[in-house]
């Protein structure tokens, strides 16, 4: 995937993120999916419902602290088995 495909992905998913639409979070989503945040333990979205508890989660903090932007900086790209490519990204939320 080359980044600018992952840009446009990271776009979509910011505008979703700050206005509250899950439909479009949802589109850009492909379940299950694996988040290894930096320094915690991975965890995997499975199904619709752990999907939306996770948006509606994300998009409380970022309403509650004032967030207007997110920018992703990608570090790296990694192609994996199957066509699956894993996204390095040092994210920057701005307010």
């Amino acid at each position: 995937m080359p980044v600018t495909g992952f840009s446009e992905i990271g776009d979509r998913l910011t505008e979703a993120l700050i206005t509250g639409d899950f439909g479009l979070y949802q589109r850009v989503m492909e379940l299950p999916l694996t988040i290894v945040p930096l320094g915690e333990d991975p965890y995997v979205l499975a199904d619709e419902v752990a999907l939306r508890r996770d948006f509606d989660l994300y998009h409380d903090v970022l309403k509650l602290h004032g967030v207007t932007d997110i920018f992703r900086e990608v570090r790296g790209v990694f192609e994996e088995e199957d066509g699956v490519h894993r996204i390095l990204c040092r994210v920057h939320i701005m307010v």
